[in-house]
């Protein structure tokens, strides 16, 4: 794992140090620029939605939370091109790593608030 800055979605387009999306995303993983899921409404008490572009091919086959720490707090294996999360996490900031059935992963910032 190298010390080089990734970048993820939080519609924002902002990077962060790679020490904690290497945690998130591993290295055999491919991590496209492209970005092919959305994930709205967001910010969100805790319910939003997860959905693969329509130009992407795949399904979504995991969605896993993280605090900005890296710690798992949420995990789910439904599959589908169109995912509804219910989650009860505190307000704050979370990651969402997104793996689709074609091994590419897409990782979002979500606020709760």
């Amino acid at each position: 794992m190298n010390n080089s800055f990734s970048r993820f979605n939080d519609n924002c387009n902002l990077s962060f140090g790679s020490r904690l999306f290497d945690n998130i995303v591993k290295d055999d993983i491919d991590v496209n620029v492209l970005i092919k899921t959305k994930l709205y409404p967001n910010p969100n008490n805790g319910e939003f939605t997860v959905e693969v572009n329509k130009q992407t091919e795949g399904t979504i086959e995991e969605i896993t939370i993280y605090d900005l720490g890296g710690k798992i707090l949420y995990t789910n294996l439904e599959n589908g091109s169109s995912i509804k999360v219910n989650t009860k996490l505190l307000k704050g900031s979370y990651l969402v790593k997104v793996r689709l059935s074609n091994n590419s992963v897409d990782v979002h910032r979500i606020i709760i608030d």
